[in-house]
């Protein structure tokens, strides 16, 4: 049985198979079970990655890019997960010599 507002699926993340052109970005740590916001109708992740894409998570000027993007994840669905009495950490996966600056919106 599985508590209510947690996903079923359980997966592992080969972190050593991140090359250098790609970059992978992960609802949660390999240790974590990735949450929902039942109000919402998403995954926990999903909501606040849409949410960042549609500029909550845009800088100064606008834009939004990988990095940013990943620093506002961080914070809201590890708050969020937190208020649900569990730990939720999105994690960025790249590769060391990745130069970033990727631009989103």
């Amino acid at each position: 049985m599985l508590a209510k507002g947690l996903r079923p699926l359980v997966t592992k993340v080969d972190t050593g198979s991140v090359g250098g052109k790609t970059v992978a970005l992960t609802a949660s740590g390999s240790d974590e079970v990735s949450g929902t916001i039942d109000a919402q109708g998403h995954g926990l992740f999903t909501y606040h990655f849409l949410s960042g894409l549609n500029g909550a998570a845009a800088d100064s000027r606008g834009r939004v890019t990988l990095e940013g993007l990943y620093g506002y994840l961080v914070v809201k669905v590890r708050d969020e997960a937190r208020r649900q009495n569990r730990e939720q950490t999105p994690q960025l996966l790249q590769d060391a010599g990745f130069a970033g600056g990727i631009l989103l919106r």
